[in-house]
């Protein structure tokens, strides 16, 4: 029982730090986004914008659908398909944001006037679009590895996208200048 109860305590902790970090990113970053040099107050604003406007992609072109693989995996009836359940997961989300992507590609000019008024940031969507679906197809396997408790490999995986999202997302706004299409095009 106190095995259990401290596999359980390790796990929460580790899993709930690895949530945290991605937060932490947007924390560390406050310095840059706030400062004029580097993105005016309307391309903070558009970063506010396209941040809801990713999260709500993700929500909606995902489906939700690890959270599935989390509720079949470890059924009795189920457990000769495990690997087969993850492979059917990440096909049909890829499938849906291949889709989605073309669909958003197409029409991001007037996906971009509905947003802000001009035409202006349909680049910045699309790319917006493309790392949604980057994060909802690797948030699978990530759901995997909490799964299968391999927490270690979680939180090294976890903090190693934070590292590179941060040294990246800094260099393409400090250095090459990119604003708000920088910060996605690091993500």
């Amino acid at each position: 029982m106190l095995k259990n109860i401290k596999s359980a305590a390790k796990g929460t902790i580790i899993y709930g730090l690895a949530n945290v970090s991605v937060k932490l990113i947007g924390v560390i970053l406050i310095p840059i986004y706030t400062n004029e040099k580097y993105l005016s107050k309307n391309d903070f604003g558009v970063l506010g914008i396209m941040d809801i406007t990713f999260q709500l992609a993700v929500i909606f072109f995902g489906l939700a659908l690890y959270q599935s693989l989390a509720r079949w995996y470890y059924d009795p009836e189920h457990k000769s398909a495990q690997k087969s359940m993850h492979f059917t997961v990440v096909i049909t989300n890829a499938f849906v944001c291949g889709l989605s992507f073309l669909f958003v590609f197409g029409f991001s000019p007037k996906l971009s006037s509905l947003l802000f008024d001009t035409q202006q940031y349909s680049r910045l969507i699309w790319i917006m679009f493309a790392s949604a679906s980057v994060n909802i197809i690797s948030s699978v396997s990530m759901m995997l590895l909490r799964l299968r408790e391999e927490a270690t490999k979680y939180a090294v995986i976890s903090v190693a996208k934070l590292l590179i999202t941060l040294i990246v997302t800094i260099h393409f706004i400090v250095n090459l200048r990119k604003g708000v299409t920088g910060v996605y095009e690091a993500t």
